[in-house]
């Protein structure tokens, strides 16, 4: 039998000669209790668990428990309950689907190494590196115990846990598991809610004014390109951009065939953007008002070959913090960049635009049930009399060019002028 006296593997087995110059840099391995080690294996515990209770490597612990089985004192069947293979991730992935889990992934993720990433430290951590061929079959209850084992570790953690289902779930597909992806990791399940945040605030009838005052102090402090990189990203109804992974509106290009940017075409009337989005989805800007596009044009004009608004920068976050302390002094809520989608949605509505039109105004919604429940502050302004009011405050910036948008009812439900005819008087060509 095996020595399993305490120390290093240099003072059990016997200092190892080394030459001279491959001495340099190699530090050993740690020292651990091996006889603690022994009994936590005994004990049925994992690599992981025993390598983070000795405060070493897993690969330690893996490499003692093979000594231990050669030596009899670790039964084969205590190395674990899930069908532990000693395989790397991608040899297992091979193995079982003749490809590695990040080729599966480049087919559908812009940016596959943070779902592969996330899927090969559960493999290997709170799964302890089960078979991928058992998970595959279907009579084989493994796959669902490594979905209950995911939820014991993620169930309580609601802030995180929808991000981590939407990460994880591709790997059931790439074993064909997609019994086990719905049940266990549908986005839309009931157990696992997104908290809506509401801003009733949106749709008082006095919010636009407030708004563009806030605006107005923003755009003094930073200056008259943050007011009209803030006013844009009204207008556009844009998320957040994000540079690293070249999607969301980025900023102004010169070069046509780059997606998430606006490009002008030798004057400000005449535009093209197609923005790159989340979940591979595609947006084309088809309306900017006319002081916008004014204004953009003139930075397009004077700019480089490419020009990042302040959102796709690092500087979103210090532009961020003051938006939130602005926006909270003068509407009395404490708004963020990407709330001014709902900000978006609801002036849509109160001016006219159906629902129907507006989550394919520019960067939308897949869905009106998302956009009506996520983004339309609307149940102040259900009344025509609330809506007219609100509309009045609503700044000219964003209504110009807005009347081809807007429903026939609009129109119709316009003051009529004296003595003019009924209807459609007021109608752009309507006479």
């Amino acid at each position: 039998m095996a020595d399993l006296k305490k120390g290093t593997d240099t003072e059990i087995l016997g200092s190892i000669p080394v030459k001279k110059d491959e001495r340099k840099g190699r530090r050993g391995r740690k020292k651990f209790n091996r006889d603690l080690m022994r009994l936590l294996l005994e004990a049925g515990k994992s690599a992981v668990d025993v390598a983070d209770h000795m405060g070493c490597n897993a690969r330690i612990v893996r490499d003692y428990r093979k000594e231990l089985v050669a030596a009899g004192v670790l039964d084969q069947d205590k190395k674990g309950k899930n069908g532990i293979v000693e395989s790397t991730f991608d040899k297992e992935c091979i193995s079982a689907r003749g490809m590695t889990y990040l080729q599966f992934l480049k087919k559908d993720w812009k940016t596959p190494s943070t779902p592969y990433n996330k899927a090969k430290t559960y493999w290997e951590g709170i799964w302890e590196m089960p078979s991928l061929h058992r998970m595959m079959n279907e009579k084989d209850p493994l796959a669902e115990e490594l979905a209950i084992i995911w939820d014991d570790h993620f169930g309580e953690d609601k802030g995180r846990r929808r991000y981590r289902k939407k990460l994880i779930r591709p790997f059931f597909r790439f074993v064909k598991r997609y019994d086990i992806e719905k049940e266990w990791f549908s986005m839309d399940n009931q157990s696992d809610p997104r908290n809506i945040r509401k801003i009733p605030a949106i749709g008082f009838s006095n919010f636009p004014k407030d708004l563009q005052e806030a605006i107005n102090e923003f755009e003094r402090i930073y200056g008259k390109l943050a007011g009209t990189w803030l006013r844009t990203k009204i207008c556009l109804q844009g998320r957040t951009g994000n540079r690293k992974e070249e999607r969301g509106m980025l900023g102004l290009s010169k070069d046509s065939r780059k997606k998430s940017w606006l490009v002008f075409h030798g004057s400000a009337d005449r535009f093209t953007g197609n923005v790159f989005e989340k979940m591979g989805q595609d947006w084309p800007i088809t309306w900017i008002p006319k002081d916008i596009r004014q204004e953009l044009y003139e930075i397009f004009e004077n700019g480089e070959s490419e020009f990042y608004f302040p959102w796709s920068r690092k500087k979103k976050g210090e532009l961020s913090k003051a938006w939130r302390v602005i926006s909270k002094e003068y509407t009395g809520e404490e708004l963020t960049f990407h709330d001014m989608r709902k900000v978006s949605a609801t002036w849509f509505f109160a001016a006219g635009v159906p629902v129907e039109s507006a989550v394919n105004l520019n960067i939308g919604w897949s869905d009106y049930s998302t956009a009506i429940t996520h983004y339309f502050e609307m149940r102040n302004l259900l009344k025509k009399s609330e809506r007219a009011a609100y509309l009045a405050n609503i700044p000219e910036w964003f209504l110009d060019e807005l009347d081809e948008y807007r429903r026939e009812e609009y129109w119709l439900n316009l003051p009529r002028p004296q003595g003019g005819p009924p209807g459609r008087a007021n109608h752009p060509g309507g006479r």
